[in-house]
């Protein structure tokens, strides 16, 4: 195009990562090594997208999931999403994190 040749690379995110966030690569990484040590068990607080990233991953890298959960209002879409569509165990917790 301008004489010469250029190269463009992109990383899309969102359609690779079963919860669509730009936090399932860290969480994905993070999980990856936790198998590595032995762990069985994945655990998010519900700060954004992280619980939802850590629950999904958590299933993906077959780890049971448990997500904590602060009292409503905010607490009502996390949960939902976490366990219905990823199956995590819910923890209530009596204080805001």
């Amino acid at each position: 195009m301008w004489g010469r040749e250029e190269l463009l690379f992109l990383k899309n995110d969102a359609v690779c990562f079963p919860s669509l966030s730009f936090k399932d690569r860290v969480v994905a990484a993070a999980l990856a090594a936790a198998r590595r040590f032995g762990f069985r068990r994945s655990a998010a607080a519900p700060t954004g997208n992280l619980a939802n990233a850590v629950a999904a991953q958590g299933h993906a890298a077959g780890l049971d999931a448990c997500v904590f959960i602060p009292p409503p209002p905010r607490a009502r879409f996390a949960e939902q999403r976490a366990r219905g569509v990823y199956g995590a165990r819910i923890v209530r917790i009596n204080e805001e994190l």
